[in-house]
């Protein structure tokens, strides 16, 4: 869990079913991973609207990459 008490965005929920389609350890990545990433791209954003969108799909895609990256080693 997140707390984003305080932000733009403080009313938003973020909610995800991760099935494991890439494994049961892509799954545990990911659940433990993406929420935080996404807020955190969030805090970074200079902008009022918090650029929530950008946010979400630049999280996926830094998770995943994070995730290859583990894998590999």
């Amino acid at each position: 869990m997140v707390s984003i008490l305080g932000y733009c965005w403080v009313f938003q929920a973020f909610f995800g079913v991760y099935d494991g389609h890439g494994g049961r350890r892509a799954a545990d990545f990911v659940a433990e991973k993406l929420g935080q990433k996404i807020v955190d791209l969030m805090l970074k954003s200079e902008k009022e609207d918090c650029e929530i969108e950008q946010a979400v799909k630049a999280g996926y895609l830094e998770t995943d990459k994070e995730f290859l990256e583990q894998v590999k080693s």
